[in-house]
């Protein structure tokens, strides 16, 4: 896991970190536990064609136990009494899953502090688990280094005990964000997409996961995700057989219909993508696609029922965001996304305001799904439709509806439903009478949204202003190397994510001129913070209020941050020449001073010193001033002979 920039960070911080396991965090104070940290669920033979059948009393497995850091059989005190596992020293523990507990722990050669995760059986591990663990990090170990997994640094054995070791990441679990109420719809879409390119960097590379879940999904302090736990990772190129003896392996929340029936031949990557559907779901919900105290009760939904839209839990939740989630909760692989990369890159569009590719399920449609999987329903519903087709003749009748915008060309979405129009349009629909909302979809504006009704030979007319959904800010800001950070709705945001535009001005002449860098950011519309920053000046913070269509200026120069120097020497009435030197080397703007004298007030970096009077010998200095502090320099003038 990633290095903790603190090395030696308090424990208590690592309360929310999870290396490897299961959920190692617990339940949060005040809170239940929760009986979805759990990763292994069994059943044995399943018939294809119906449900598992399990014993009435086979309930939710409960969630792990933290034990206390004692000193249990596979850790070996040295000879000073700490606890070690082969060349790491262990500080503490971070927590317990089904299979492994994992440490926090130090390697003193290479001053890296580490997440060591290690066999809980000891000696007495099975060949399989042994073989298991060893998989876990072969996977990881096998997609080298990507910015959204958690890669591993070691591997190795301490006499009969097995371990390797990971990045520390200092993060939260996605599940603790989840409970504490930290994820908007938008930043769910956010992390998903993350999420998504970073399986799809592992399916390229052969490996499918087979257990994403928020537990298994840290985020960073600065809101990145990474994936950990590939305990039960599947090597696709690789004959090895371990988990395929009809045992069904994961966590029946967030278990794909295929993989809970023990169709192995079945579970591709796709598999994944019904995880992370059903992960997304809970971010957008606070809860699971399906609950339920008994095993057997979650994994006869997850197999026979559709989904509540998410809309319904959390009316928040944006229509196409609803649409992306519940193309991933398809009961059918071959009706998901084909990739993790096609999922990616339909978030991306939503986050950008731009159509997506999902089309959302008709109410016909769910209705058909349903009857596929409940026989006694398929009678009605034919019924049903017939009875439609005879009373379309009485109540259904041609519509014609003409739809503007301004600006032109917004899509056209129909009851939620992309009609593939841009606007202006005119067109002959053949309808039940009622109301129908119409929305507009144009990147760069705010979605627009209305009612019209519907009726036999009824002609419609209906017409849209568009919003942007963004304004500009330039900023001037001196000096010129100076870096900009946005926050947006509550993230971290590289000034370059919305970077339209650079270029440079200057003011003065000569030594004083000072250089700015112009650059032109597009923002969404509302308030962002602002962070300017640069080594060796003060940072500046402040907020924006970016207004729809419109463009705002900010020019501000950084102060330097500033130290003290005293100049002292026996030669009076001398002058003292200070030249800043830049990080190249080269010089910078200067000032004069008469010496000897205390309390000079300079810039922090490097400076160099030039002390000169007539009928004596020059003297020349370096001294680096730091924020805050003094800085004594002697200067000693020779006579010239």
């Amino acid at each position: 896991m990633e290095t903790d920039r603190t090395p030696d960070a308090d424990p208590e911080d690592a309360s929310g970190v999870e290396a490897g396991g299961d959920d190692l965090s617990g339940p949060a104070p005040g809170k239940a536990p929760s009986t979805r940290g759990e990763t292994l669920f069994t059943h044995r033979s399943p018939d294809p064609d119906t449900a598992p059948t399990l014993a009435p009393d086979d309930v939710a497995p409960p969630p792990p136990t933290r034990v206390s850091a004692g000193a249990p059989a596979e850790e070996a005190p040295d000879a000073s009494g700490e606890r070690t596992m082969g060349p790491y020293r262990i500080l503490d523990e971070v927590g317990r899953g089904g299979m492994g507990v994992v440490y926090r722990a130090h390697h003193p050669a290479l001053a890296r502090t580490v997440a060591l995760k290690a066999l809980i059986a000891g000696e007495d591990a099975s060949p399989e688990a042994i073989a298991r663990f060893h998989r876990e990090a072969a996977a990881v170990a096998k997609l080298g280094h990507h910015p959204g997994i958690v890669p591993v640094h070691d591997i190795g054995r301490a006499g009969r005990l097995h371990y390797f070791a990971m990045h520390f990441v200092k993060g939260k679990p996605l599940d603790r964000l989840i409970e504490d109420e930290e994820v908007t719809p938008r930043r769910a879409a956010r992390i998903a997409m993350k999420v998504a390119r970073a399986l799809h960097h592992a399916h390229r590379h052969g490996i499918l996961h087979r257990d994403i879940k928020p537990p298994n999904i840290l985020v960073t302090p600065e809101g990145e995700p990474q994936i950990t736990d590939f305990g039960l990772a599947r090597d696709v190129e690789s004959d090895d057989k371990v988990t395929r003896s009809g045992t069904t392996l994961g966590t029946p929340h967030y278990m794909p219909p295929e993989q809970a029936e023990g169709r192995l031949e079945d579970i591709d990557a796709r598999s994944d993508l019904y995880s992370l559907g059903a992960t997304l779901y809970e971010m957008l919900t606070t809860r699971p696609p399906f609950e339920g105290d008994m095993v057997a009760n979650i994994i006869r939904q997850l197999i026979l029922e559709e989904p509540e839209r998410p809309r319904k839990r959390n009316p928040a939740v944006d229509r196409d965001l609803e649409t992306i989630c519940l193309k991933c909760l398809e009961k059918e692989p071959a009706r998901r996304y084909p990739d993790a990369g096609a999922l990616a890159d339909d978030l991306e569009r939503y986050l950008a305001s731009r159509p997506i590719h999902a089309r959302p399920i008709s109410r016909l449609a769910r209705l058909w799904k349903r009857a596929r999987r409940n026989k006694v329903a398929a009678f009605s519903l034919v019924a049903s439709l017939v009875l439609l087709i005879v009373l379309a003749g009485v109540t259904l009748g041609p519509a014609s509806v003409t739809i503007r915008s301004d600006p032109p060309g917004a899509r056209v979405y129909l009851s939620g439903r992309d009609t593939g129009w841009t606007t202006p349009v005119t067109s002959r629909l053949l309808w039940p009478p009622g109301r129908r909302e119409i929305v507009l979809r144009r990147e760069g504006y705010d979605p627009a949204a209305k009612e019209i009704g519907a009726g036999a030979l009824a002609a419609n007319e209906v017409s849209f202003t568009l919003v942007e959904d963004h304004g500009f800010f330039v900023l001037k800001t001196g000096p010129a190397k100076a870096g900009v950070v946005f926050l947006v709705e509550g993230e971290r945001r590289d000034g370059g994510d919305f970077l339209e535009s650079a270029s440079a001005e200057t003011s003065g002449e000569g030594e004083a001129a000072e250089v700015r860098s112009v650059r032109r950011y597009r923002l969404p519309k509302g308030a962002h913070g602002l962070e300017i920053a640069a080594a060796g000046f003060e940072t500046h913070r402040t907020t924006l209020f970016v207004s729809a269509g419109e463009t705002g200026v900010l020019a501000y120069d950084l102060r330097r941050a500033t130290g003290v120097l005293n100049a002292v020497g026996f030669v009076k009435d001398a002058s003292m020449k200070a030249i800043l030197l830049e990080p190249d080397g080269s010089s910078g703007r200067s000032i004069a001073f008469r010496v000897p004298a205390k309390g000079l007030e300079l810039a922090t970096g490097r400076w160099r010193l030039i002390f000169e009077k007539a009928g004596h010998r020059r003297f020349y200095a370096t001294v680096r001033i730091k924020p805050g502090e003094k800085t004594t320099i002697h200067y000693i003038l020779g006579k010239k002979h």
